[in-house]
C-alpha cells in the first residue's frame, strides 16, 4: 500500500515503509554466485537511507544523516537559544525596575 519499497544501487540502499523492524541485515548474492551479508544495523525512520561498503569478504551498512533532520535541529536549537536570551532580557529588566523602586 502506498509508495513502499526497498532498493538498492551501485554503493547506495533505500527503503520506505509503515512497518520496518529496528533492525535489519542486508543480504546481496553477487554476479559471481558469492553471498555476502552486512553487519546488523539499526532502522532509524519511514524514510532512511543507508550508504553500503562493498569489501572482498563483508558489506558494511551505515545509515546516511539527512540534512533536513539536522536543518530542524539547528532551527529548534536557536528558538530554545532565542526564548532563554528573551527570558533573560525580562528579568534583567524586571530586576532593575525593582531595583530603581
Amino acid at each position: 500500500m502506498g509508495p513502499q519499497h526497498f532498493s538498492c544501487q551501485e554503493l547506495t540502499c533505500s527503503g520506505l515503509a509503515y512497518d520496518f523492524t529496528d533492525y535489519g541485515r542486508l543480504e546481496i548474492t553477487f554476479s559471481d554466485g558469492e553471498t555476502r551479508q552486512s553487519n546488523i544495523f539499526t532502522i532509524k525512520s519511514f524514510n532512511s537511507s543507508y550508504d553500503v561498503s562493498i569489501q572482498e569478504n563483508e558489506l558494511t551498512v551505515t545509515a546516511r544523516t539527512n540534512p533536513a533532520t539536522l536543518v530542524l535541529l539547528l532551527v529548534g536549537l536557536c528558538c530554545c537559544a532565542g526564548v532563554l536570551l528573551g527570558i533573560a532580557a525580562i528579568v534583567r529588566l524586571i530586576t532593575r525596575r525593582k531595583a530603581a523602586a
